[in-house]
């Protein structure tokens, strides 16, 4: 669905992506190292970024800068 229609579903899926990996960041580890394939870092960094460049006059702007905001009141928290 994402890649079908970025406007429709590209803020739904990454705020929720960026959610996810912050409940998985937050919660202890059972061993000594914390192994992830994805960290909010690269959500934001990374994919975010990628769509909003590449759909600049499709992904609203307000919607790029509340997962911006989001991102930016967890990552302290991971």
């Amino acid at each position: 669905m994402l890649y079908n229609d970025p406007h429709r579903w590209g803020f739904t899926f990454q705020s929720n992506a960026q959610l996810t990996l912050a409940k998985l960041h937050a919660q202890p580890a059972k061993a000594a190292i914390k192994v992830m394939e994805r960290s909010i870092y690269s959500a934001r960094y990374c994919f975010v970024e990628n769509l909003y460049r590449k759909y600049r006059f499709l992904f609203e702007l307000n919607s790029y800068n509340l997962v911006v905001f989001f991102f930016k009141s967890n990552s302290s928290k991971c």
